[in-house]
C-alpha cells in the first residue's frame, strides 16, 4: 500500500492506494514545529495502523530541516511497523511537483501559512526563509486574521463588521486576545477568520486589507527574486477562495498567475503513482 499526504498546519489530506483502489481522508494538521512526535505518532496509529502501508510519501509545512523530517519519519516507523519505504520533504516540494511534475516553475503556498520559492523540476531553490506566522508568511490565512483582528480591535473597521463578528463568534476581546496569546496554535486560530473574511470582501475596507496583505506577499515574496517576472502558481485553501483577490494583487505587482489549486493531493497521486 501506498500512502500520501499534503500536510499544513490545519489540516492534513492523505489517499491510500491498494494497488486497486483509493481511500482519501483528511485529519488534524502534522506541523511538526506545532504538534509533539507523540501526537504526531498517536494520529498515525488512530488512523493508519490498521493498514498494511509499505511506501510513504509525506509532503508537510514545517518538515524543511532534517531534524524534522526525521522526526515525522520515526513517527511512522514507530506507528506503522510494516513501512519500509519514507520519502518526508516540504510542503513547497509537494506543490510544486503536483502542478509542474518535471518541469520547472514558480511555486507559493497560500494557506494557514505562506512560501514561495522556485523549482528547478527537481528540487525547491528557496529565496527567503519560512519566518511562520510572527515574523513571516506574508499573504496567509495567519495574515489576514492577524491583521483583520487588529483592525478590529482598533475599531478601524465598521460598525456592520464589528456586530456581525461579535455575533458570530460569540466572543469578547478579552477572549480573543487569550487565545492569541495564551492558548495553542494561535495560527490556526488567527487563519480561522479567513472564512469571515471571506464572507465579507465585498466590504471596502476588507478589500483594502485582503489585497495589502496579497501586496505584501508580493513585495517580500515573490518581486526581489523574480525579476523576469515569469509565471507563478500557487496552492492552498487561501490562494483558491481568494483568487479573484490575489490575481488583483499580481497584476498590481506586474505579475502573471498560470495556476491556483486548492490541493495538491491530485497532482501528486499523479506524480508518484499515475506517471
Amino acid at each position: 500500500m501506498i500512502l500520501l499526504a499534503d500536510s499544513g498546519s490545519t489540516k492534513t489530506q492523505w489517499a491510500l492506494y491498494d494497488g486497486n483502489n483509493w481511500l482519501f481522508k483528511e485529519t488534524e494538521g502534522l506541523n511538526p514545529y506545532f504538534v509533539t512526535k507523540e501526537q504526531i505518532t498517536n494520529s498515525l496509529k488512530k488512523n493508519f495502523s490498521a493498514y498494511q502501508v509499505t511506501k510513504v510519501y509525506f509532503y508537510g509545512s514545517g518538515c524543511n530541516s532534517k531534524d524534522k523530517k526525521d522526526t515525522i519519519a520515526q513517527s511512522f516507523r514507530d506507528s506503522i511497523p510494516s513501512v519500509t519505504q519514507i520519502e518526508v520533504e516540504s510542503d513547497l516540494l509537494g506543490a510544486a511537483r503536483a502542478v509542474y511534475g518535471r518541469k520547472s516553475g514558480w511555486i507559493g503556498i497560500l494557506g494557514t501559512g505562506s512560501n514561495v520559492a522556485f523549482y528547478d523540476g527537481n528540487e525547491i531553490i528557496k529565496y527567503r526563509p519560512s519566518l511562520g506566522y510572527i515574523l513571516g508568511d506574508e499573504g496567509s490565512g495567519a495574515h489576514l486574521g492577524k491583521v483583520f483582528i487588529k483592525k478590529l480591535l482598533y475599531n478601524e473597521l465598521s460598525i456592520r463588521i464589528e456586530s456581525d463578528f461579535f455575533n458570530k463568534y460569540n466572543t469578547s476581546i478579552s477572549e480573543l486576545l487569550s487565545k492569541i496569546y495564551s492558548q495553542a496554535n494561535p495560527n490556526r486560530f488567527l487563519a480561522g477568520f479567513s472564512e469571515f473574511i471571506y464572507d465579507n470582501k465585498n466590504d471596502s475596507n476588507i478589500k483594502s486589507l485582503i489585497l495589502n496583505c496579497f501586496d505584501k506577499l508580493f513585495k517580500v515574496q515573490v518581486v526581489p527574486f523574480n525579476q523576469q517576472n515569469e509565471p507563478i502558481s500557487f496552492v492552498g485553501s487561501i490562494a483558491f477562495y481568494f483568487a479573484e483577490e490575489l490575481k488583483e494583487s499580481a497584476i498590481n505587482n506586474k505579475i502573471s498567475i498560470a495556476t491556483v489549486l486548492k490541493s495538491p493531493l491530485e497532482g501528486l497521486v499523479k506524480f508518484h503513482v499515475m506517471a
